[in-house]
């Protein structure tokens, strides 16, 4: 038989319901699922698998209330309504490391956070990824991040396993390097280095 071609969606929802839904009502997903960033390879087989370069573990779906918060009044932290695995909803603190997102970042956002790892630390949650509609054609929307750490730690791992075919040739990857350049020095994202040729390549995300 025949197997069916992965599906690459960020979207932790399988199935869109017909009827317009709350932001609260939107993420009743299961809370043992992961949320996971994966790029599809430009050959892709029927039989294929979507590499994943990035896997987010444990997401809960939330909705962001008010940032600053309520309680502490720095940019970087939000007040949010957070569906636990138990399927309740509880308003705790969460990080927001890419501030209001050029405006996809505001109240009502739909959102996934992790739990912060640290106990001690001030905000129980971090926001990963918002739900941003105006960048599709459809209802469905899409996920984009909302962390700066996100994109690069993904850039990485596709540098890494050869998947930009531009690059293909360069390897022996360093990352937050500082350059200098016509007595200007100038901190990059990624050099790489083509081991055949010596040739370098600087990779801004």
């Amino acid at each position: 038989a025949k197997r069916k071609k992965a599906d690459v969606s960020a979207s932790p929802e399988e199935d869109q319901p017909a009827k317009e839904l709350t932001p609260s009502e939107k993420h009743q997903c299961k809370g043992d699922e992961k949320q996971t960033i994966r790029m599809q390879p430009k050959a892709m087989t029927e039989t294929s698998r979507p590499e994943v370069l990035r896997d987010l573990g444990l997401t809960l779906p939330a909705v962001l209330l008010k940032r600053p918060s309520a309680t502490i009044k720095s940019p970087y932290v939000a007040d949010v309504r957070v569906q636990e695995t138990d399927g309740n909803w509880i308003e705790a603190l969460a990080h927001v490391p890419c501030l209001d997102l050029g405006g996809s970042c505001v109240p009502d956002s739909e959102l996934l956070v992790t739990r912060s790892a640290n106990p001690k630390a001030k905000t129980q949650y971090a926001i990963q990824l918002v739900r941003a509609n105006e960048y599709t054609s459809d209802s469905k929307g899409c996920w984009i991040g909302a962390h700066p750490l996100l994109g690069n730690s993904i850039a990485k791992a596709a540098l890494e396993r050869g998947l930009v075919p531009e690059l293909e040739a360069f390897r022996n990857l360093r990352q937050e390097v500082t350059l200098t350049t016509s007595g200007a020095s100038m901190r990059v994202d990624f050099i790489l280095e083509n081991p055949d040729t010596g040739e370098k390549c600087a990779v801004e995300v």
